[in-house]
């Protein structure tokens, strides 16, 4: 926001540094495809979920894994594309994130299930339990994973 006359933009989620009840959990497993295999592993020492690909540590370019205080899994609907991705044929997708659908919100070791509701693309999405409360995010660092439906998504005890 620096020199922006504006100043900062508002959040788009809510926050709480209080963690909301939720399921203890060590790992999120997300099986996207036979190519993309994909865990974020809660690291209480940091307070925060790592990500990798199986077991290798997923980095940035500088070196440094791929960290997170939060990871939000929206599971949407994924249409392939008329759209050739590359030379070897591969289409790109639809990714389909305007609607609503099934969501887990993974913060301070614990997981927390419930919806994501996107109802156009000018409102911001809202993260709900199953009792339709919002469900706040830690403050820090967000990863928000598109997994198709057609994918599970599993915590780890």
């Amino acid at each position: 926001a620096a020199g922006h006359p504006k100043g900062a933009p508002k959040p788009v989620f809510t926050y709480s540094a209080k963690p909301p009840a939720g399921i203890p959990t060590s790992a999120i497993h997300l099986d996207i495809s036979p190519d993309s295999d994909v865990w974020w592993r809660w690291d209480a020492t940091t307070g925060s979920y790592r990500r990798y690909y199986g077991t290798s540590p997923a980095l940035l370019g500088d070196g440094a894994q791929i960290q997170a205080t939060n990871v939000v899994v929206e599971q949407v609907v994924v249409t392939p594309s008329p759209y050739v991705e590359d030379a070897t044929g591969i289409h790109e997708n639809y990714v389909g994130v305007d609607g609503s659908g099934p969501a887990e919100v993974a913060r301070d070791g614990v997981v927390i299930k419930g919806r994501w509701v996107h109802p156009t693309p000018a409102a911001p999405t809202q993260l709900l339990d199953a009792a339709g409360q919002t469900i706040p995010l830690a403050p820090g660092p967000t990863w928000i994973e598109f997994l198709p439906t057609t994918s599970p998504a599993s915590p780890a005890p």
